[in-house]
């Protein structure tokens, strides 16, 4: 769980990876792709590029190889559980061709990151409100304070947060449902949402202050979707670094017995 990674063993003359793959993405999770550009030298004309494009990609773990003769840049992307960037520079080189500069692509995380930032700041604009309209007593100098008009807000903004900003939270717990199983999903979606229908209950037609809790759910899914993003920036900076320290490992090593002699 903590690298988001899976170990399997199959047989290739019997199941195929992309077989493995469409069953893991029915289930509702994606094989990530590490995505690579690379600028070359040695590219002659089109014809060249159509047949280094073609050679990628028989390579075990690549999936995408794009090569643009017009400014010599392959664009890849490639499974990183199956393929090193080594290992891709390596074969790149024996096929004859040089490495100029490499440019990695942004990484899951930092993607996944970027979705739950906005998702955040999204929640947080509609979760203010709420809070504010939840407790007339406190900010009774706000216009429409302790109003139906405040309720039917509150409502309105709740339910944003709830299905727009904790979306994830619905998707994840349905996924693990299928499997006949529970997580923290789960468990994020049935406490929201009993607060959620609950409130929506006693806000029609007349609204009844003390038994609506819009604020528990849209707070409670706010601050996990702040905890998630957090986890993700700190977890792509660690598998950055963990990343650049392997590709530092030498594929061969020297050993010197006793006598001197090298083997």
């Amino acid at each position: 769980m903590a690298t988001e990674k899976a170990t399997l063993e199959f047989d290739q003359t019997k199941v195929k990876l992309d077989s493995i793959e469409k069953a893991i993405e029915e289930i509702g999770y994606k094989v990530v792709y590490e995505k690579l550009s690379l600028k070359i030298s040695g590219v002659s004309d089109s014809t060249d590029s159509a047949r280094l494009e073609q050679k990628l990609l028989q390579i075990n773990g690549i999936k995408l190889a794009s090569v643009n003769y017009g400014n010599s840049q392959i664009n890849i992307e490639y499974n990183s559980a199956l393929l090193s960037l080594a290992d891709i520079r390596k074969k790149i080189t024996e096929l004859g061709y040089g490495i100029l500069s490499e440019d990695l692509g942004i990484s899951t995380q930092d993607i996944e990151a970027r979705k739950l930032k906005h998702l955040f700041i999204v929640g947080i604009i509609l979760t203010v409100p709420v809070i504010l309209f939840s407790y007339p007593e406190v900010f009774k100098f706000l216009a429409i304070s302790g109003t139906n008009i405040a309720a039917y807000t509150m409502f309105v903004f709740a339910s944003a947060v709830q299905f727009v900003t904790g979306s994830r939270f619905y998707t994840g717990a349905f996924r693990i449902a299928k499997m006949r199983s529970a997580n923290m999903d789960t468990l994020v979606v049935l406490g929201t949402t009993a607060a959620y229908v609950f409130s929506a209950f006693n806000t029609f037609p007349v609204p009844h202050w003390h038994a609506m809790y819009y604020d528990a759910a849209a707070v409670v899914i706010t601050f996990i979707i702040l905890g998630k993003y957090m986890e993700l920036k700190t977890k792509g900076k660690t598998s950055s670094i963990i990343r650049k320290m392997l590709e530092l490992q030498p594929k061969t090593a020297i050993i010197r017995k006793k006598d001197g002699k090298e083997a």
